[in-house]
């Protein structure tokens, strides 16, 4: 399996596509528990550097709850914790 085609969206790409920012984006993430999931999330490594990487049934999941969940109750359990580092982190 080509795992950049499988894996092709960053936490940017996904949250230009849903309309939220990006720690908004990883909010949902974490809610949704998404980098725990093979199918949805994986840490590609090229070289030395490691890429945090989305699948598009990540982003298909994502798309399912919006409509049906909180996104301020949502923020307001995982947004506190978001600190620039975290976020940071979460994008390379």
């Amino acid at each position: 399996m080509n795992e950049l085609g499988f894996y092709n969206l960053s936490l940017t790409q996904l949250a230009e596509k849903l309309k939220l920012t990006g720690p908004r984006a990883l909010a949902l993430i974490m809610h949704l528990n998404l980098q725990a999931d093979g199918e949805c999330f994986k840490e590609i490594a090229i070289g030395k550097v490691k890429f945090k990487r989305y699948s598009q049934k990540a982003l298909e999941r994502m798309g399912k709850e919006l409509p049906v969940i909180s996104m301020e109750k949502v923020w307001a359990q995982y947004g506190p914790s978001l600190t620039k580092k975290k976020i940071k982190a979460a994008t390379g």
